[in-house]
Formats: structure tokens, sequence, C-alpha cells
């Protein structure tokens, strides 16, 4: 699989519970019209998270734009099942990759915190799947889209000619671009 495959993939996968909250709702207002009601507030929501992660990835692996803010990031931690919690200022694709492996590595939750092209971890347990850290290290893992995020990050700062530096451990860690 190559990263366009992957991304292909990750975003379908990402999207499609959505969706299919969506026809769901749509089709019990069909059969059920005091459903009505509660369908309203439904399809809010799930439009909402739509949303929200459709502008992420649109930022994360479109082209570089004036569109990559906090208020991306924010929007798309809502949309998560776990509590991460965002500190700081993002303003390039970069610098919006490293927060996504950022998200990956805290599973269980924490803080994200970021500062020009370092990111700060904390949480319950900073944990990633052996193959994502093996990619995340530089190493010839398949491109996959649970090892997605790590491949991007590397493949964008091939580009750019700069290096991943990590540190780290259980509970905490730091991720910085040099």
């Amino acid at each position: 699989m190559n990263l366009t495959e992957a991304i292909v993939v990750k975003i379908s996968h990402d999207l499609a519970g959505g969706i299919g909250a969506m026809a769901s709702t749509t089709e019990l207002m069909e059969i059920d019209p005091t459903f009505v009601n509660e369908a309203g507030t439904m399809l809010k929501q799930n439009s909402l998270m739509l949303m929200a992660r459709l502008r992420f990835y649109r930022a994360l692996f479109g082209a570089e734009t004036k569109e990559i803010n906090t208020n991306i990031v924010s929007d798309y931690l809502k949309t998560w099942g776990q509590k991460i919690t965002f500190e700081g200022k993002v303003e390039n694709r970069l610098q919006l990759s490293l927060v996504a492996v950022g998200i990956i590595l805290l599973v269980q939750g924490g803080t994200l915190s970021l500062n020009a092209n370092q990111l700060t971890l904390k949480g319950k347990e900073i944990v990633a799947r052996p193959d994502f850290q093996s990619a995340l290290q530089g190493e010839n893992t398949p491109i996959i889209p649970e090892t997605l995020e790590a491949h991007w990050l590397l493949n964008q700062l091939s580009e750019q000619k700069k290096k991943l530096v990590s540190k780290l451990n259980a509970k905490s860690g730091c991720l910085e671009i040099k």
C-alpha cells in the first residue's frame, strides 16, 4: 500500500461511521414520525463530527493553506472517544502532522502541548502499535492505515530535509522537529 491508498482508506473509515449514523437516523425518521424531534439533534451532532474530521484531513493531507489553525485541531479532538486536550498554536501542515502523531500516541487520553516545532505529550499511558513505533523511528515498515500518521510525518520531514527527535516514556514524552 502506498501513502495515497492509506490516506483514502483512513479517511473513508473515519467518515463511514458518521455517514452510517446519518443514514440510520433518516431511515428511522421515515419509519417513526415521532422520532423527528430527536433526529434533528442526532443529525446535527453527526454533521458536526463529519465536518470536523473532513476539515482536519483536508488540512493534514491537502495542500498547505491558510485554513490550518488551532480550531481544526480542537474540533477534531471533540470527535474522538477519549479526552485529549490541546494547548498551543497550529500554523502549518507539518505542525498538524506532529499533532496527528501525538493523538495516536495518546490513545488513552491526555494533553498535547505544541510550542513551535516541539510537541509535548502527557497522559495516562503513551502507547502505540509496534509497527507505528517502528514507522515513527524511520524503520522500514509497511504503509497501512494504522501507521499512516507516522509515515506521513516522516514523508513531510524528508521533503523539507528535517528530522524527528523523539523522547517517549510510559506517561510523557516529546516529539521535536529539527
